[in-house]
């Protein structure tokens, strides 16, 4: 169990920064171009009217959720649990108690 806990922290530790710079990317690159539009009206829904921190949240969510699914199922299904979580499950949920 030790080790387990010791694997998942590492790759906490080493997705996380990644991630964050990712998402801080993908958002600005999406303000820059227009796709994302502030005068919008937030939407768990649509990615187009995440703010900010709201998109940070994700990429965390996404980042955990991984490792977690790698280290204790295995790399395989990994990617595709972590990307389940966080767009689909985790929006709503964080919409509802952000409010």
């Amino acid at each position: 169990m030790t080790a387990h806990l010791i694997e998942f922290l590492t790759k906490s530790a080493a997705m996380l920064p990644v991630m964050l710079f990712t998402g801080a990317a993908c958002w600005w690159l999406g303000r820059k171009t227009g796709l994302i539009d502030p005068g919008r009206p937030f939407n768990a829904s649509d990615l187009r009217t995440w703010p900010f921190v709201f998109t940070m949240v994700i990429f965390v969510v996404f980042a955990l959720v991984h490792a977690a699914a790698s280290t204790w199922i295995g790399p395989d299904l990994a990617a595709a649990l972590g990307a389940f979580v966080s767009i689909g499950l985790a929006p709503p949920l964080i919409a509802r108690f952000c409010r």
